[in-house]
């Protein structure tokens, strides 16, 4: 959806049919490409398992030790 009457880019001239597929082609990159990012995060994170991932049980986190009331 585009308004050209209220987007600053536009400043109340509508824009061409060719630069709307353009701005639309290169969202849908910017999509893909995020899309792409995410899924290999993923694939690192489950290749690492679970057991590897999860707060030590020994009670040696970050968080002993400290007074209470400290963030």
């Amino acid at each position: 959806m585009l308004c050209y009457r209220h987007h600053p880019d536009y400043a109340g001239k509508k824009p061409a049919h060719e630069l709307i597929h353009r701005l639309h082609a290169e969202h849908k990159e910017r999509r893909a490409a995020i899309h792409g990012k995410l899924s290999e995060i993923h694939r690192y994170l489950e290749g690492m398992g679970a057991d590897k991932l999860a707060p030590p049980q020994d009670g040696s986190s970050t968080e002993a030790g400290r007074a209470p009331g400290h963030l």
